[in-house]
């Protein structure tokens, strides 16, 4: 026995210096390997901020430091079937908090091994959870056990894998693919795949009718020509199960975009989506009265496939900004909308909003020239139905029905006080909805320059009246697919949104050029687009974020490297004398940061030069153009007067892998 135990006292010392030199090797030697290799990417060797050197150290930010604390940022809810636990997704610390709701308490954490992007509970009980992350945006599925808290097995997602729905049997998974503009669905039983259907427009949430035979799911953005004006908008599809298609594709009103959130009534005949409706055919010289942007909820009837009506959320003299997740009280009754951009909730009685929406669905307006059907711009349709509560946490995503009391939390609590979960009591409508408490989930962090960046850009309260934050036209610090009239200049012209992204690191800034950097364009934001006095300060956390804002790896990638079409087409973009990409989109970002013209005539172009957009995240940044008249990066790359290229005799292969490498960066 001795000797066994010397044996085993031996091999223990021995592997525990492996396993010491081996967490040295990963601490030290992996992230010199990871830098390089993002230097090497992106050539940004003169341009990388001190701050990334910490995040790489920080291991996909799962060790937190002084420049990059692990924040909760809640992002999803889910109840268990009882009712007792509600998990609270804490997306950027990449785990689940469990709450008993009875004891009033966070009790167990649910460690994950990326991003928590979305909740679901199965019939038996078992959770699941949706994973991904910008750094790491191949998707995942962790199946947990909630007895245990412990995660018993993965399943593959799809690029930006989200919003997870269990069908009403507990046989299948359906997920929606952020990125790879796909939904799948998952045999729970032996984990294969059922179904991948294509054809959407960054797919940000789904919800399943009760009897499991339609899937309803929202496009985030409109996908097409934005010169296109009476059919710019974002789209829900309904998908039938059992056919594994799509039955129809459901456009909201014009100019519809930022779609979060769906959720069907427990009747299953009718769906509720939230959404923004930018007025994008008019100059962006006012804000009250919606003149810019409303914050609405369409009305879905799945049985008869169409938009049945549209309202905004806000008040005449009050937005009610960045609507995100919708939730129904289990009898039907009411409908709950968390407020991001304003950090209030919103109850809606079904019944009455249902009567008006029938009432009013055919009915016709004319406003400010543009024409409204049904009440998507009639900011007192609601007026009678609706009751706005303020919520002590900020930014808000995420709200639940438990029978008639509420959860919800704010995505960016740190900034008052800890993230906790807030209870609200519904039950009495007479008196109007009251809090109920508290259940916190952890003391409060430091909040780094970046982060209050972070949420001054999804913050509308900036704005006069609320109507709009940055985030508005700038979903997820990108575009949001619409052409905008901005300043007060009667001269300005339709101009497609542009990406933050390397905003800072590619002056100038506008398609016009017209602002000598991203500094300028944000301080210049509080008086053109909120139409209030510049805040110096919060414009300077709104810059910190700006330079921290880090690509999605993109989908082209196979296993984070270029396909071998992709690499062919690297040659033909550095190499190939036939290839006149080179001239304007060059240096580390794939853009000379000047003025050239476009050579695409259209009649109301006043300007003749546009400033060369950077390539990166080209992916995901449809329309593409000035005033995205290509649906396409294909499209805008072969027209002849933008690109010589076809022309000066690039083969059919070589244009292809050429648009497979773009595609890629």
């Amino acid at each position: 026995m001795r000797m066994l135990h010397c044996h085993t006292s031996e091999v223990n010392t021995h592997k525990y210096i492996f396993v010491m030199l081996y967490r040295i090797w990963f601490l030290f030697f992996v992230p010199l390997f990871l830098l390089q290799s993002v230097h090497a990417e992106n050539h940004l060797i003169s341009q990388v901020p001190p701050s990334l050197v910490f995040e790489v150290l920080a291991l996909n930010r799962d060790l937190s430091t002084s420049g990059s604390p692990k924040y909760r940022s809640p992002s999803a809810l889910a109840l268990s079937p009882d009712k007792r636990f509600l998990y609270v997704a804490e997306q950027t610390a990449k785990r689940i908090s469990v709450v008993d709701t009875r004891l009033k308490r966070a009790y167990r954490k649910i460690l994950l091994p990326n991003e928590v992007t979305g909740l679901a509970i199965a019939p038996d009980g078992k959770l699941y959870a949706t994973c991904f992350s910008d750094l790491w945006p191949e998707g995942m599925v962790c199946e947990i056990d909630t007895t245990t808290g412990k995660v018993v097995r993965r399943l593959r997602g799809g690029f930006g894998a989200r919003s997870p729905v269990v069908s009403p049997d507990g046989k299948l998974l359906y997920i929606c693919n952020q990125f790879g503009d796909e939904v799948q669905s998952i045999d729970l039983s032996d984990g294969s795949a059922v179904m991948r259907l294509r054809k959407f427009s960054q797919p940000f949430s789904a919800s399943i009718t009760p009897d499991g035979s339609v899937l309803v799911v929202a496009d985030c953005l409109p996908l097409g020509d934005a010169t296109d004006n009476a059919n710019v908008a974002a789209k829900i599809h309904l998908v039938n199960t059992q056919k594994k298609c799509i039955d129809t594709a459901i456009s909201l009103p014009m100019g519809s975009h930022s779609v979060f959130d769906v959720t069907v009534s427990p009747d299953g005949a009718f769906a509720f989506v939230t959404h923004l409706v930018g007025m994008f055919p008019l100059q962006a010289s006012e804000i009250e009265d919606g003149w810019v942007h409303t914050n609405n909820i369409a009305i879905i009837d799945i049985h008869n496939k169409k938009l049945l009506n549209d309202f905004p959320l806000d008040d005449p003299r009050l937005g009610a900004a960045n609507p995100w997740e919708v939730s129904c009280s289990s009898d039907g009754a009411l409908l709950c909308v968390a407020l991001a951009g304003t950090s209030e909730l919103m109850i809606l009685d079904t019944k009455k909003m249902l009567q008006i929406a029938h009432e009013k669905h055919s009915v016709i307006t004319f406003e400010k020239g543009i024409r409204f059907n049904g009440c998507s711009h009639d900011l007192h349709a609601l007026l009678p139905v609706k009751e706005r509560i303020a919520i002590a946490g900020r930014g808000p995503r995420i709200v639940a029905f438990a029978g008639r009391q509420l959860y919800t939390a704010g995505y960016f609590g740190d900034s008052t006080g800890g993230d906790f979960i807030e209870v609200f009591d519904c039950a009495d409508r007479k008196n109007g909805t009251k809090p109920v408490g508290k259940i916190s989930l952890g003391q409060p962090i430091p909040l780094t320059s970046a982060r209050k960046g972070n949420q001054a850009l999804h913050d509308a309260s900036l704005c006069h009246q609320k109507w709009q934050s940055c985030a508005s036209c700038h979903p997820e610090g990108r575009a949001d697919g619409l052409n905008w009239i901005l300043g007060k200049d009667p001269a300005n012209t339709l101009k497609n949104a542009k990406s933050l992204l390397n905003s800072w690191w590619t002056p100038p800034t506008q398609w016009s050029g017209k602002r000598e950097n991203a500094g300028v364009s944000v301080r210049l934001g509080f008086e053109n687009s909120f139409f209030v006095e510049i805040n110096y300060p919060i414009s300077s956390d709104i810059d910190t974020f700006i330079m921290h804002m880090r690509p999605v790896r993109s989908p082209y990638l196979f296993k984070g490297k270029l396909t071998n079409a992709a690499e062919i087409g690297k040659n033909v973009y550095f190499k190939n004398s036939s290839c006149d990409c080179i001239k304007c989109h060059n240096g580390p970002l794939y853009t000379d940061k000047r003025l050239h013209p476009s050579s695409i005539p259209l009649q109301w172009d006043i300007l003749s030069e546009w400033d060369t957009p950077q390539l990166i995240e080209t992916w995901r940044e449809a329309p593409y153009g000035h005033l995205g008249t290509f649906e396409r990066i294909e499209d805008i790359m072969r027209y002849d007067g933008h690109s010589q290229s076809i022309r000066n005799g690039l083969t059919e292969d070589e244009f292809r892998n050429l648009v497979e490498y773009v595609l890629s960066l």
